[in-house]
């Protein structure tokens, strides 16, 4: 497969949610066709360990995009992961309940791209 690159400038959506109180964003850069191409992922009040695995998730899933793997291949590796934090969401209108971040991070996306 052949990694395709995204624009210098391009278009972004940024999602801030509460889960279990703990704040994050997702912030997805598309490409000028309005797929997406990268995510970033950041944790309010968390540590740098909890960061790094955050970022490391956020890179594996941006590679997987670029190198064309389809989205719904991606959701279905993240969806129904069950750790902490998990329950309500608060702040996003295409998820009320999440499993996990990754979990929630499938939802958005399928949302947004595969509706």
């Amino acid at each position: 497969m052949t990694r395709e690159h995204l624009p210098d400038r391009r278009k972004s959506f940024i999602q801030k949610v509460k889960i279990e109180g703990q704040t994050f964003y997702l912030d997805v850069g598309e490409y000028q066709d309005g797929r997406p191409g990268e995510i970033f992922l950041r944790a309010s009040k968390y540590g740098t360990f909890a960061n790094g695995v955050l970022d490391t998730v956020a890179r594996l899933i941006s590679q997987m995009l670029q190198e064309g793997i389809p989205i719904p291949r991606i959701v279905g590796a993240l969806q129904g992961q069950n750790f902490p934090p998990n329950g309500q969401v608060i702040g996003s209108p295409n998820c009320s309940e999440t499993t996990s971040v990754p979990d929630w991070i499938a939802t958005e996306l399928s949302a947004v791209y595969l509706s």
